[in-house]
């Protein structure tokens, strides 16, 4: 019986899962050779500069090296914790304002918008912010606020809602709202595009327990990892 159990074939299912386990290593390792320029790149754009600074951070102006005695001295200084107390009411403007307005933007084009042509147009619109160089955002913010030549302030004027020019970069509480105000408008079609792209992957078709239909159509809120995405980048922007 042993001899006979010894001679007849192996199964046939080991072949094919050994198979199709060298498949996916190819794949993987092709996944990898391709992912690797792109890597690459975010190393020598990150990483780098990101160790060059902590370097910087812990020497001198002559290279010599001091330790932490940078940190002591910024701790220190009291416009250190104005810096700290304007970038987070800043972050507390912005990041509410940009996930609200782009989840309220994705949902109605999401929900009402159902031609591919528009769809896309509206695609073209929201990227067209975000690859606006800084520095133009910049020279368009000072022809709106600045006082003199400002735009708001020649229509506010114009309607008569305003009898003399507003400081909008004078005043500290209106310079914060006016900054805030172009970022929100530069960055909120990001969280518009992310969770939109999040929204596509809802099913449109849904069972619902309990109802009288058997299906109903329904539109769930955008994944967890498009919100964390979209919020951790607003984030970390915002502080940056």
């Amino acid at each position: 019986m042993s001899r006979l159990a010894a001679e007849l074939p192996a199964p046939t299912g080991a072949k094919p899962a050994r198979a199709g386990r060298r498949r996916r290593n190819r794949q993987e390792r092709l996944a990898y050779t391709i992912l690797l320029p792109a890597l690459g790149t975010v190393f020598v754009i990150v990483t780098i500069p990101f160790v060059l600074a902590v370097w910087q951070s812990i020497t001198a102006d002559d290279g010599t090296l001091i330790g932490l005695r940078n940190y002591a001295r910024a701790l220190s200084n009291p416009l250190f914790y104005d810096a700290l107390r304007a970038t987070g009411i800043y972050a507390i403007i912005v990041l509410p304002a940009e996930i609200f307005l782009g989840l309220a933007f994705a949902l109605l084009v999401h929900r009402t918008v159902k031609r591919p042509g528009l769809r896309a147009t509206l695609y073209v619109l929201a990227v067209l912010p975000l690859v606006v160089p800084p520095v133009a955002v910049g020279v368009v913010a000072r022809l709106i606020y600045a006082p003199g030549y400002g735009v708001l302030n020649y229509f506010l004027q114009s309607a008569g809602l305003a009898h003399s020019e507003v400081e909008w970069l004078g005043v500290p509480v209106l310079a914060m709202g006016s900054v805030a105000s172009v970022d929100i408008w530069q960055w909120t079609p990001f969280v518009y595009l992310v969770l939109f792209a999040g929204l596509q992957t809802v099913p449109r078709e849904r069972r619902c327990p309990g109802s009288r239909s058997r299906r109903r159509r329904s539109t769930a809120p955008p994944g967890g990892l498009s919100s964390s995405t979209s919020s951790c980048t607003t984030s970390a922007r915002s502080f940056c």
